[in-house]
């Protein structure tokens, strides 16, 4: 799941012993949980993630990635707009905010004027 606030995309599958993969269609339930997961794991000054990934096998085993700093691989263009909001709603330090986050700011705030 990538996200910010207004704005998210995910997607799930099942992968086979065999290697044969299936994707899960009503996953609304568990966006719904990661969304309220990430407002959770906000911590002052250092922000929140921007995407996570799940893995959770035929034996209950959970593997989660999460990724604070790199920019997510959206399927689209992401409206610069969402960037600004998202850190408004999770504000970070300076020093917490990534390169690539502020040149976003910054495009948003060129298009704004």
């Amino acid at each position: 799941m990538r996200s910010l606030v207004g704005y998210n995309s995910a997607s799930a599958r099942t992968v086979r012993a065999d290697g044969t993969r299936d994707s899960v269609k009503n996953i609304k339930i568990a966006t719904d949980a990661a969304k309220r997961l990430r407002e959770a794991m906000y911590r002052e000054g250092a922000g929140t993630w921007f995407s996570v990934l799940f893995v959770v096998t035929v034996e209950g085993k959970v593997d989660v990635a999460y990724n604070y700093d790199e920019e997510p691989e959206w399927k689209y263009p992401i409206d610069p707009v969402l960037y600004v909001q998202d850190l408004e709603k999770f504000p970070r330090d300076p020093e917490n905010v990534p390169e690539w986050l502020q040149k976003r700011v910054f495009e948003a705030e060129a298009e704004a004027r």
